[in-house]
């Protein structure tokens, strides 16, 4: 585990509240609704039948407000270990659709528990016609060998810069920042330009 920021555990939390909560009061909801109703809800008085309507529909708060989801993911960090790009067409229409393209980048990630997972990075745009020069600067902002890191509550990998890198992602907007500011200029979090594991790794 790595030693995240003040400020983005506290985001972190706050994530967590926004699902968990919800959930709760809906689940609080629906027991007493059953409890009230529920025979005149599944139209039945037979025990074998509220065995299996009630614990499907005591489901619901949890799809809606994706906690199990939620709470599979994890703050972590890892490798990358392979890449894979691939030209495409921009998502714009009309004439901006001919005129620019984007750059499809797949990354294999070894994470620092020994895990490998594929991850669709973010695509770049870029003015089409200009060929291979753009596939090497997706592999240069996605190196074999560099380090990442994921924040939980987000859906962003974050390359920590090299030397030679004068841009960050924030963890948690996704914007690029330059690397010597210490917070993001849009949402005003703490730029991860480094890792530091804790001392005892998860």
């Amino acid at each position: 585990m790595w030693d995240v920021p003040p400020d983005l555990k506290n985001y972190t939390r706050r994530e967590v509240l926004k699902r968990v909560v919800p959930c709760i009061l809906l689940l609080a909801l629906l027991g007493y609704v059953l409890f009230s109703f529920g025979e005149e809800i599944i139209g039945t008085h037979k025990a074998l039948a509220k065995m299996i309507c009630y614990p499907l529909i005591m489901l619901i708060p949890f799809i809606l407000t994706g906690v199990p989801f939620k709470m599979l993911d994890s703050s972590w960090t890892g490798e990358i270990i392979h890449v894979t790009v691939k030209e495409g067409l921009s998502a714009a229409n009309g004439a901006a659709r001919r005129i620019y393209g984007d750059v499809k980048v797949i990354v294999t990630i070894r994470k620092t528990s020994g895990k490998a997972l594929r991850y669709k990075m973010q695509a770049a745009v870029f003015p089409r016609g200009e060929g291979k020069g753009n596939v090497e600067r997706a592999l240069n902002m996605y190196p074999v060998g560099a380090k990442v890191c994921h924040l939980y509550g987000t859906k962003h990998i974050v390359v920590i810069p090299s030397t030679s890198n004068t841009m960050v992602l924030c963890p948690v907007c996704a914007d690029d920042n330059d690397k010597e500011e210490r917070a993001c200029r849009s949402c005003g979090h703490t730029l991860v330009k480094d890792i530091k594991l804790s001392k005892y790794r998860k």
